[in-house]
Formats: C-alpha cells, structure tokens, sequence
C-alpha cells in the first residue's frame, strides 16, 4: 500500500473509534461512521484486488482514483466527527483571532470589493480541489504510474 493509503485508512479507522466510542449521541453519527468505516476499508481491498487481477482496467481505475469520492464523502460527513470532539462552538473565538490579526474583521472589510462575479469566482476556486485532485490522478494515471507508485 501506498503511504498516502496507510495514513487515509488509519485516520478513518481513528475516526470511527472516535465515533463509536465517545459520539454515539451526536445526531447523524451512524452514516459519518459507515462512510468512514468505507474509507478505512477501501483503499487496501482495492489495491489488493488490483493487484490480484492486474488485467481489470475497472480495478486498476478504482484502485487509482478511490480517494477523490473518499475526500468528497469524508469532508460531507465531518459534521458528526467535530460535534463528538468537540461538541461546543469555537466561532467567537475564531472571530477574535481574525479581529487580532487582521486588526478588522475580513468579512468587513472586503464588503466594499465583493460583487457575484467574485463571489463566483472564489466559489470556483474553492471546488476546484476536487476537479485538480481529478486531473492530477489521471494525468499520473495515464502515464501509467497508477499502480504502486
């Protein structure tokens, strides 16, 4: 398995437990933890089934490309995961740093600036993680390092 493979799964792995043991009571707690217990799982089946059947292009693909739905999911379902860490908001104090940073709050002081055209536009850099994790796994896919490197 690849590093990034071992820390992904481990990770999930601690998230479950985290789940399981101590946020039983947080609401949505069991679909965060199935989705986790899959992204704990997932990435050695599927290495090892690629591996088992080297001439499944599907495996080969799966294998190489598991962890762009495995982000998607597991950023959709932190919720659970933060409220059973840490079940008490942190927004005040948040506001209080960027206030102690910045001197100005930057929702304040970037009002006069924003339009929809940049809202837009940061909204489209913000996704653009995904689709830039997608062209990164196919263009290292393609040039045939998709499996083992």
């Amino acid at each position: 398995m690849q590093l990034a493979e071992v820390v992904t799964s481990t990770s999930a792995t601690v998230a479950v437990l985290i789940l399981l043991l101590g946020g039983r009571w947080v609401p949505g707690f069991a679909p965060s933890a199935a989705v986790f217990v899959a992204i704990a799982v997932l990435p050695p089946v599927l290495r090892t089934l690629s591996q088992t059947f080297p001439r499944s292009r599907a495996l080969d693909i799966a294998a190489s490309f598991w962890l762009i739905p495995a982000a998607a999911f597991g950023h959709s379902y932190l919720g659970p995961l933060v409220d059973a860490v840490q079940p008490r908001l942190r927004d005040a104090y948040l506001a209080f740093a960027d206030l102690q940073l910045f001197g100005i709050h930057p929702s304040v002081a970037v009002t006069p600036y924003a339009s929809p055209w940049l809202t837009e536009v940061l909204m489209i850099c913000y996704y653009s993680y995904f689709v830039f994790a997608l062209v990164l796994g196919i263009a290292r896919w393609w040039r045939g390092r998709g499996k083992g490197s």
